[in-house]
């Protein structure tokens, strides 16, 4: 019962989220001060928020399509909503959560949607860590030509999805702070000669 794959993927599942300390996501959300999180760049619909909304609830609907029973859906409840009026509500849904309206009184805070993209890698990473080599090879993805794809895409694409959407959150923090600037201070790319 070989987990030499296994553990390989493991090793760049945790570099991808949080052990690269430049590359990471969370190296990256790190650097986000409180003012951008929901801040939307000119011209643009999708802020931070939306983008670890994005990121986890993927996490999840792809752990649900893996390792589960292929419930999960963009409309499935994801996240219950901060209730400011004692009544109970329906809860966010992994639609809502990745594009939903901003600021509402009852989303979530940060540190709550932080902690929802941690349980969501976490569950990932778990059930990635309890097989061994050939259970990569498992249907992990049904596509809706009705094709699959195995685990081993499934954790390949949950990888670069991670490190997709750093780059995202970088660039849009880089553009808040006023800081998207190429070395030597300059907003244009070095002529190549």
């Amino acid at each position: 019962m070989s987990q030499v794959a296994v553990n390989e993927l493991l090793l760049i599942m945790d570099q991808a989220y949080d052990q690269n300390r430049e590359h990471s996501l969370l190296a990256n959300l790190s650097t986000v001060p409180d003012e951008a999180w929901l801040w939307l760049p000119p011209g643009n619909e999708r802020s931070i928020r939306h983008m670890v909304g994005h990121i986890a609830a993927c996490k999840y609907r792809y752990d649900n399509q893996a390792f589960g029973d292929r419930s999960v859906t963009w409309n499935s409840p994801a996240m219950p909503r901060s209730s400011t009026s004692g009544h109970a509500s329906a809860p966010f849904t992994h639609e809502e959560m990745q594009s939903g309206v901003l600021g509402l009184p009852d989303e979530p805070s940060r540190v709550a949607i932080m902690g929802w993209l941690a349980e969501g890698h976490r569950r990932l990473r778990a059930h990635l860590a309890a097989l061994d080599d050939t259970g990569l090879r498992q249907p992990g993805y049904a596509l809706s030509s009705g094709q699959t794809r195995d685990i081993r895409w499934v954790m390949q694409v949950m990888v670069q999805h991670d490190l997709y959407h750093a780059g995202e959150i970088n660039h849009i923090n880089a553009h808040y702070r006023g800081t998207d600037v190429f070395r030597g201070g300059s907003r244009r790319p070095p002529q190549l000669s």
